[in-house]
């Protein structure tokens, strides 16, 4: 199965990812924006662009979980990692980290001065180590997710920083602009 988003809307879509055919759409929130899984097959998490959380959903029954409130406004990317959900925070220009397991927020780091409007969120494979793709400022964050702060930024050529998936060895990070 697939969820898809339904960014100008407030549901999301459960799709058949052999048929393509839509099995259902379920509310989510006002504008969710992006969604990731727990890779165990149990849980969705998507974010939900028009406000402050991340709405969990059972993979299996699409039944509504928890949600986790986060520090920030407009949580727009989102990553799972490692028991951690990152995502970036557009309206405000900040990067959540929330424990997946209990929905509870962790810390919020403010990107700025440097980051402006990111997009997208990712984790390496042990979490300890966060990216935000900022698209008004060209540039990518690199935060530490063990102490909870941002590291630096590093220009992107080109403009509008997006995606930011680090690679599966964790060495590096791949940009699309």
């Amino acid at each position: 199965k697939a969820l898809s988003t339904n960014w100008f809307d407030n549901t999301v879509s459960r799709i058949d990812a052999g048929t393509k055919a839509v099995l259902g759409e379920y509310i989510a929130g006002a504008s969710p924006a992006h969604v990731t899984s727990d890779y165990a097959g149990a849980n969705w998490y998507a974010t939900i662009e028009g406000s402050n959380y991340i709405q969990a959903f059972k993979q299996t029954t699409m039944a509504r979980g928890a949600t986790a409130t986060i520090g920030g406004y407009g949580p727009h990317g989102i990553w799972y990692a490692n028991g951690k959900l990152v995502t970036t925070n557009s309206m405000d220009s900040t990067f959540s980290i929330v424990n997946a397991s209990q929905m509870t927020h962790l810390a919020t780091i403010d990107l700025k001065p440097g980051g402006n409007y990111p997009l997208g969120a990712s984790a390496n494979s042990t979490a300890t180590l966060g990216a935000a793709g900022n698209c008004l400022s060209a540039n990518v964050s690199i935060i530490d997710l063990v102490n909870n702060v941002k590291i630096r930024d590093i220009p992107v050529p080109g403009s509008c920083a997006v995606q930011v998936p680090f690679t599966p060895d964790n060495q590096y990070i791949v940009a699309a602009n």
